[in-house]
């Protein structure tokens, strides 16, 4: 299973970050133990589920059915502004959502340069689209690590524990 697939850092890949929670629960379905390199720790990236993508590309192909003049242009489906968080902080909540694990920041005198702090405008599919996220990134790594518990550790059916997500975020007010 493919943990991009479920949680996704849109705007950037980060050596040793891109991938977190795939490579978290590679260590035997639990993140027990993961080391950021140190300046990627505080690198902030716009985290989101990739339900919400999905859900915004499904509203704008509707959108698009109607208008598809008006529409046919770029836009930015991500967290809002204020959502955004940290690689640090991204570990810790998937460790807090999986409910076990540790981490530790290892120093290192030879990295590549990388932007700290990446953001996404989605002011135009808000206001366009009426479009907004459903779950923060809390929410969506504890959906993540919900569903990584559930088919992973628990042997339930993919389709099964996916199809219960999709559902859960469509009620979401």
């Amino acid at each position: 299973y493919d943990g991009d697939a479920l949680i996704t850092n849109v705007g950037a890949e980060l050596p040793n970050a891109h991938g977190i929670a795939k490579n978290a629960l590679r260590r035997q379905c639990a993140p027990r133990s993961y080391t950021p390199m140190n300046d990627f720790a505080t690198a902030v990236r716009p985290w989101q589920h990739v339900l919400e993508a999905v859900y915004g590309y499904l509203l704008l192909a509707c959108r698009m059915d109607s208008n598809p003049e008006a529409l046919a242009q770029a836009f930015n489906f991500g967290p809002l502004y204020d959502e955004a968080v940290s690689v640090e902080q991204l570990v810790q909540l998937s460790i807090d959502a999986w409910g076990q694990g540790s981490y530790s920041v290892q120093q290192s005198e030879q990295q590549p340069h990388e932007a700290k702090l990446l953001r996404l405008d989605c002011s135009k599919a808000v206001d366009e689209l009426k479009w907004t996220p459903k779950w923060n990134a809390t929410a969506a790594i504890q959906h993540t690590m919900h569903w990584y518990k559930s088919v992973v550790a628990d042997q339930q059916p993919a389709i099964k524990v996916t199809i219960e997500q999709i559902e859960a975020y469509l009620t979401q007010d």
